[in-house]
């Protein structure tokens, strides 16, 4: 294990109080094994590990079914809670209104409780009851299959990954960017702005990008996409632009924007193939004007990140 991985794998252990080491130490010594640590408050302890969803035994071992799982009493739960909060809560409080906080070496914690809004402003969540670990791992690499297709004599082409959650399209998206940035065979370094929304890709804890993602890549963490599109295209004057996940009309709309102004743009998408894509209003619009001229599906199911095909910006298929 690498010094870099070892440093992960060490915040991962940190999150734990000492009195329930003992749970969890086991699973951390495979954590390169593990993607995802679910707690749920008198609930099993389930976790995703390599692909596939198994329970926590007192022991610390795996078990298959969720009746030889441990659950974490209510009270065990609010302390594990405080010991990620470093027993102050409210100095996350902004960050947790958005769902999710993110620790050192970029693991992502997502929440779940009680919401409380005034009129239409979500302003916080109490009584938590549920939280996901999501483990970030890097796959350096991951992106070298499709880099040949997404280059033309030097040239980005501006890139789509679509698929079903789950597949490995933000691990693809992250290696693609670190390549762009970094420079290959295929091209020069780019600048490259990522809009990394989730904290996701580049997993950013204190301003400080936990994920390789490049030497030339400016990350804008925390930030609404299409917000953080324009702000970069005034501020920034990037080659290329990176988001992950296109949902609302305002990112198609930023993309717009950022490809009328010669930006390369290097996106993910849920989808399936390319006739659900047409059947989305504002992704054909972006395939009328051109501006994904390469589509990459991932195939669901199996080991995350392996490619189905890569098409063009009419739906051709040019590998498969």
């Amino acid at each position: 294990m690498n010094e870099k991985m070892s440093y992960k794998k060490n915040c991962v252990a940190a999150l734990f109080p000492e009195t329930m080491k003992s749970y969890f130490h086991k699973i951390i010594d495979t954590y390169q094994n593990i993607a995802e640590i679910r707690i749920r408050k008198n609930g099993p302890v389930q976790i995703l590990c390599n692909g596939k969803f198994t329970y926590l035994s007192r022991d610390g071992e795996l078990c298959p079914d969720a009746g030889g799982g441990i659950c974490l009493t209510a009270d065990e739960f609010d302390e594990l809670f405080r010991h990620i909060c470093r027993h102050s809560v409210y100095a996350f409080e902004q960050e947790l209104k958005n769902g999710y906080l993110t620790v050192e070496g970029g693991h992502r914690i997502g929440v779940v409780g009680r919401t409380v809004w005034e009129g239409d402003t979500l302003i916080g969540i109490k009584n938590f009851n549920a939280l996901n670990i999501r483990i970030a791992h890097e796959i350096k690499g991951a992106g070298d299959g499709v880099l040949p297709f997404i280059f033309e004599e030097g040239v980005l082409k501006s890139t789509l990954i679509v698929s079903l959650p789950g597949c490995g399209k933000t691990t693809l998206l992250r290696d693609v960017i670190r390549k762009i940035s970094n420079g290959s065979k295929y091209c020069l370094p780019l600048n490259v702005s990522l809009i990394d929304e989730r904290s996701e890709i580049a997993s950013s804890y204190l301003g400080i990008a936990q994920n390789d993602v490049g030497r030339h890549t400016d990350v804008l963490d925390s930030c609404p996409k299409a917000a953080g599109i324009m702000m970069v295209l005034r501020s920034m004057s990037p080659q290329v632009i990176a988001v992950d996940e296109l949902g609302g009309e305002a990112d198609y709309n930023a993309l717009l924007q950022a490809f009328y102004l010669g930006c390369r743009i290097v996106a993910t998408i849920h989808g399936v193939d390319y006739e659900t894509l047409r059947k989305n209003v504002h992704m054909q619009q972006l395939l009328q004007q051109g501006c994904f001229e390469r589509i990459v599906f991932l195939q669901p199911g199996g080991r995350p990140g392996i490619i189905k095909e890569i098409c063009n910006e009419k739906g051709e298929v040019i590998w498969s």
